[in-house]
């Protein structure tokens, strides 16, 4: 991302949302998880708050992520480095999480 214009702070406040949002999911995936066994009001508002949490902190990222990707995308979607980096994402994934990406994506 570097290379097409994205400065190193951005990347790494990218870097600080990415892990903020982990930590969320494994909050909310716990808390489902206890929800799951207990079936309790107190467990019920335990797992809301943590999915209310995990949709702030993702919306957070991916509005910023966006603002910033979507412009350059657009702006350098012929550069030899998006290409590459289309190419290299899409070997990271087999068949089957490539379709489930793209069934999430276009749900």
């Amino acid at each position: 991302m570097e290379a097409v214009g994205v400065d190193s702070a951005t990347l790494e406040q990218f870097d600080v949302e990415h892990d903020a949002l982990a930590a969320a999911l494994s909050a909310a995936g716990t808390a489902m998880a206890t929800l799951a066994t207990t079936a309790t009001r107190a467990d019920a508002d335990m797992a809301a708050q943590a999915m209310a949490e995990l949709e702030h902190v993702a919306d957070t990222h991916l509005q910023h992520e966006e603002s910033v990707t979507e412009p350059l995308y657009a702006k350098e979607h012929d550069n030899p480095v998006i290409k590459q980096m289309g190419k290299d994402f899409s070997r990271d994934q087999n068949l089957k999480e490539g379709a489930e990406f793209f069934a999430w994506l276009t749900y």
